[in-house]
């Protein structure tokens, strides 16, 4: 008897786990019910037990549900709306090369949602989705380059990441591309052929060009001289950026994480 009721609390235990719904799934199989709950596909849909399932994976580490929390606190669809956590999540996600979460991320530091604006550091975070291949991050680097958002303007890298987009499945591009191709002509037919030579980026390449294009842009925001913001690491850059550091007393020799934070600190007190 004694067997029998011992056999019968172990199997209960483990039916309460399997019902409990998420102890024993993985973080890829909680992910993928995640989806399935917002999407409505095998089951009834629902988005507040999809974003807990988005959670509970991407509190394991799961890259895309760690970008689906995000979403699911940006639009307030599932749970409360709070930009807050939405960019915690989005940040968990960039960090490991998420490219959407990324172009997301840079969005909440463009238009200051849930803190306040840094577009500087906002198109870092666009810049890198799109060097890695993100087609709506390519359009929005793009508007960034042209306007000057956050970067020193520049035609040409505008309307290169413009056509790129549309060459990248960007749809409604016609009239602006036609637009840009009757006001700049010679930058339109520049861009054209850089995009022939154009690939995506690495994770760890886009974040090493991106940093660099930051530094420039926080670096001519702040009356130095260094160069063009291209990218491209040179004697220019490295002299404005000592002497940014000097006037702080700081000692600094090349872009790594020191360098960012001094910036960021700068443009946050403008």
């Amino acid at each position: 008897m004694r067997i029998i009721i011992s056999t019968f609390i172990a199997l209960l235990m483990v039916g309460c786990t399997g019902f409990g719904g998420h102890q024993d799934l993985s973080s890829e199989a909680l992910y993928k019910r995640g989806v399935s709950y917002t999407q409505g596909t095998d089951r009834p849909q629902d988005y507040a037990a999809g974003v807990r399932d988005f959670i509970r994976a991407g509190e394991r580490g799961h890259a895309a549900a760690q970008y689906l929390a995000g979403i699911g606190f940006y639009t307030g669809r599932g749970v409360a709306q709070d930009y807050q956590q939405a960019r915690y999540w989005f940040t968990q996600a960039a960090l490991q090369g998420h490219a959407a979460a990324m172009n997301q991320l840079g969005d909440i530091y463009l238009n200051g949602r849930g803190a306040a604006a840094e577009k500087s550091w906002g198109m870092y975070w666009t810049g890198r989705a799109a060097s890695q291949g993100d087609v709506n991050a390519m359009f929005v680097y793009g508007i960034g380059r042209l306007r000057g958002l956050g970067v020193p303007e520049d035609i040409r890298q505008g309307v290169f990441w413009l056509k790129l987009a549309q060459q990248h499945g960007r749809q409604n591009m016609e009239q602006l591309l036609s637009t840009m191709q009757q006001k700049y002509p010679r930058e339109y037919e520049q861009a054209g052929k850089d995009i022939q030579h154009w690939q995506p980026l690495s994770v760890a390449a886009a974040e090493k060009r991106m940093q660099v294009v930051y530094i420039q842009s926080r670096l001519r925001a702040e009356g130095y001289s260094p160069g063009s913001a291209d990218g491209l690491w040179g004697t220019r850059t490295a002299s404005a950026l000592n002497a940014f550091c000097l006037g702080r007393q700081q000692v600094c020799d090349q872009p790594d994480n020191k360098v960012i934070e001094l910036l960021r600190k700068a443009e946050r007190e403008h």
